[in-house]
């Protein structure tokens, strides 16, 4: 009796349902590493939290078992619908800050600067959410299936503008929408319709309806057309088409009654025709137009299906095409700057970023490549170098940044050198933060401010967003002499005032927007007449290091 009471207990945790209204997707089981989520659930489930990983499926898994963030999913979903889990549903994944003890995570391959959305993956994920809300009993609305952004505190864009919330509601709705390909043979040759037949020449632009992206109310049943790629209102560079500007992918998914035949138009909005495919016999949700597209113009496309009687047109769609490089500006380091502790290397451009590449090498010539990141995922101009630098040595480093659109600009070589007595403060934790100076024992000349500077290193990277600094004057009075809270990104402080002989100690306290980092406490002494003091400061300083 007491066992039935504590299953009854668990099962009404996690909110599961006694009878379910599908089976469960297949899934293939690959758990993340066990220290980058938590065992079990304090909180009944609540929430599907869609999320894209930036990158890969694979770059997701490796990052759940390998990475150095210690974050975690309950399940990936590849473009091709692949289904992957990583955490258990009854224990709680690292996802989305504080709602993770109520949330099930699911990562989508891609990346939320890109229309890289596949029916295949929209479909697998439905299904998914589906079964998770028929069995945790989550209301199938979009106040509990919700995107990264809209999680409570969120400080991530995902899924970003490219998906297709209706219709992703609607195939949960749908339980998934059926078979990812009709299931119905395409046929070999075009049949005759007899009622509705395909369209055989090009419309007229100038009574074409005016572009909208708005889809088209299908009667029950009834063959519907989602055009997915290109999305509305996108904006196409050299990536999404062939390398001579021709050949852009179109997609939509498939809704309804199966679809026999398709055409696919392509419109220049206010201009002419610039491609027809004519009557096309089959299944197929991709087609490839031929014509080729010029730059900074806007045109509109349109896909029509037929699926055996009738032929169904899908709403029209506008897009631009950018096929310009951008302009990349390096910040800083540059001209030759000496650097204390590990750089952060920051630089602009004037297009969107999605990812970056940065090269470093020690040789003036640049013909010893020192560490290339590879293509990274980020949409900031900065790069917290990881590796270990060398004290009293120059390098140089370039950076690439891409828009996600397949344009990109690359910066000149720019040089720095390391000091004398370089800190290397990247760690292995996902934030650092090393006292720079006054350094343990040191002297500041009587009448002088001191400037206590300290190294910031983020592994996420992350800019400092806050700090706390204190100077304690050692009286055993319990009261700080300094003690206060600044918002930025300075990694510097100097009292309003002159200290007066004696010893002291001060830390700093860091921020990131998620994650806070101290220094250890660093004393220092303004020595009186003659300079007495010092002695005292070294050996308070080999106390508190002793302890």
């Amino acid at each position: 009796m007491r066992s039935g009471i504590v299953l009854s207990a668990l099962l009404l945790l996690v909110g599961a349902a006694p009878a379910l209204a599908q089976t469960k997707p297949p899934t293939t089981w690959i758990p993340a590493n066990p220290n980058y989520y938590k065992r079990g659930r304090t909180q009944p489930i609540r929430y599907v939290v869609i999320h894209t990983i930036e990158g890969s499926a694979g770059s997701g898994i490796n990052t759940f078992r390998h990475g150095r963030r210690k974050v975690s999913a309950h399940y990936i979903i590849d473009f091709d619908g692949k289904l992957t889990q990583m955490v258990k549903d009854q224990d709680t994944a690292w996802h989305a800050g504080r709602i993770n003890g109520q949330s099930i995570g699911l990562e989508h391959a891609g990346w939320a600067g890109r229309n890289k959305w596949t029916m295949a993956q929209y479909r697998a994920s439905a299904r998914l959410t589906r079964w998770l809300c028929d069995t945790y009993r989550i209301p199938i609305d979009r106040r509990h299936i919700i995107g990264h952004v809209e999680a409570p505190g969120a400080t991530h864009g995902d899924p970003g503008r490219y998906f297709d919330w209706n219709l992703y509601m609607r195939l949960v709705r749908e339980g998934g929408g059926g078979p990812d390909t009709p299931t119905a043979p395409a046929p070999t040759t075009a049949p005759a319709p007899t009622t509705a037949p395909a369209p055989t020449t090009a419309p007229a632009p100038t009574t074409a309806p005016a572009p909208t992206t708005t889809t088209p109310t299908p009667s029950a049943g009834a063959l519907t057309l989602q055009p997915l790629r290109p999305a509305p209102g996108e904006v196409l560079g050299t990536d999404d088409v062939a390398a001579d500007l021709s050949g852009l992918q179109t997609e939509w998914g498939v809704l309804g009654r199966d679809q026999r035949g398709f055409r696919v138009v392509l419109e220049e909005v206010g201009g002419a025709l610039r491609y027809d495919s004519g009557f096309v016999a089959g299944a197929a949700t991709r087609h490839r137009v031929t014509a080729r597209l010029r730059h900074g113009a806007t045109y509109r496309w349109q896909v029509l299906g037929w699926d055996g009687s009738v032929t169904t047109s899908s709403a029209w769609v506008s897009f631009r095409t950018d096929f310009a490089r951008g302009q990349l500006v390096v910040l800083s380091p540059t001209g030759g700057a000496v650097v204390e502790s590990t750089p952060a290397l920051r630089w602009r451009t004037d297009k969107p970023q999605v990812s970056y590449r940065v090269w470093i090498d020690d040789d003036a010539d640049h013909s010893r490549i020192w560490s290339d990141t590879k293509e990274l995922n980020g949409t900031k101009g900065v790069h917290y170098v990881a590796s270990r630098l060398q004290p009293g040595r120059t390098y140089h480093w370039r950076v690439m940044s891409y828009d996600g659109r397949g344009n990109q600009a690359l910066s000149d070589w720019h040089a720095f050198r390391t000091a004398p007595d370089y800190v290397h403060t990247a760690g292995d934790g996902a934030l650092n933060v090393v006292a720079l100076s006054p350094k343990n024992g040191a002297r500041v000349e009587p009448g002088e401010r001191p400037t206590l500077r300290w190294a910031y290193h983020s592994a996420e990277g992350r800019d400092q967003v806050a700090f706390q600094v204190q100077i304690d004057d050692m009286v055993a009075d319990g009261r700080l002499l300094v003690d206060e809270r600044y918002a930025g990104d300075h990694l510097g402080y100097r009292p309003a005032t002159t200290l007066p002989p004696g010893t002291y100690r001060w830390r700093v306290r860091v921020w990131d927007g998620r994650l806070g980092k101290g220094t250890g406490w660093n004393v220092f002494v303004v020595p009186g007449p003659g300079g007495t003091g010092l002695a005292e400061a070294l050996g308070l300083t080999e106390a508190l290091d002793g302890r």
